[in-house]
C-alpha cells in the first residue's frame, strides 16, 4: 500500500504533481496521486472513502492537494481549509491538507503555475495580458474574456514542441512539466510545496 495524494483535476492536477514528487526524488513506488474530480466529491464518493480508510489501516497517509480558490467562487483559504477539516472530522478520517498556491492565501494550481514560468518567457503572459485589456476596451457582451486555464493553455501552446511526444502530450493536457524551457520547478513559489510534501513523505 502506498501513500495517496488526491488531487481535483485529473489531468493537470495529477500530472504536475507526479513530475514535481519526481523532481523531488520521491518514487512513485511509494505514493499514488488520484483524482477526487473536484473538492465536493472527496468525501462522498464510495470508492474514495474506501480508499482513504484502506490508506489509514495500512499506516499510510492520506494527504489532500486542493485549490483554494477565491471568496468570489464559494472558496478562499481559510473557508476551503475549514471545510475540507469539518469534512474529514465528519467522517472520521485524519488528511495532510495543502491548498493551492501556497496554503496560506487565496488561489488555484493555476495562481501557482503562472509563478512557475522562467524569467525568459514571462513576457508570452504579459501580451496574453494586453490582450484580455484590450478585449475589455470594447465591452462587448459577445466576447468572453479568456481565463487563467485558457492563458496557461496559451503559454504552452506558443512554444514550437520539440518532438511529436510532447505535442502528443500537450493535446492530452499534459504541459511536460518536468521541461525546465517551460517550467521553473526550482522556483521560490514552490517552497510551501516542497516542505510539505517533504515532511509528510520522508
Amino acid at each position: 500500500m502506498k501513500h495517496t495524494i488526491y488531487v481535483e483535476d485529473k489531468d493537470r492536477d495529477r500530472l504536475f504533481i507526479e513530475a514535481y514528487l519526481h523532481h523531488l526524488g520521491i518514487s512513485k513506488e511509494d505514493v499514488r496521486v488520484v483524482s477526487a474530480k473536484g473538492y465536493t466529491r472527496l468525501f462522498y464518493e464510495t470508492g474514495i472513502l474506501q480508499n482513504l480508510e484502506d490508506t489509514a489501516q495500512a499506516g499510510k497517509k492520506n494527504i489532500v492537494i486542493f485549490d483554494a480558490d477565491y471568496p468570489e467562487n464559494g472558496g478562499g483559504f481559510e473557508e476551503r481549509k475549514q471545510y475540507l477539516q469539518k469534512e474529514a472530522e465528519r467522517i472520521g478520517k485524519d488528511i495532510e491538507l495543502f491548498l493551492f498556491p501556497n496554503n496560506k492565501e487565496d488561489g488555484d494550481f493555476e495562481t501557482l503555475l503562472e509563478q512557475l514560468v522562467p524569467e525568459a518567457h514571462k513576457g508570452i503572459l504579459s501580451c496574453f495580458e494586453s490582450y484580455e485589456k484590450c478585449l475589455l476596451k470594447y465591452n462587448n457582451p459577445l466576447y468572453k474574456i479568456p481565463d487563467r486555464k485558457n492563458k496557461l493553455h496559451t503559454y504552452i501552446y506558443t512554444f514550437d514542441k520539440q518532438d511529436n511526444e510532447e505535442e502528443m502530450r500537450f493535446k492530452k493536457q499534459d504541459y511536460c512539466y518536468e521541461n525546465p524551457e517551460y517550467w521553473d520547478l526550482n522556483a521560490e513559489a514552490l517552497l510551501p510545496l516542497k516542505t510539505f510534501l517533504e515532511t509528510h513523505l520522508s
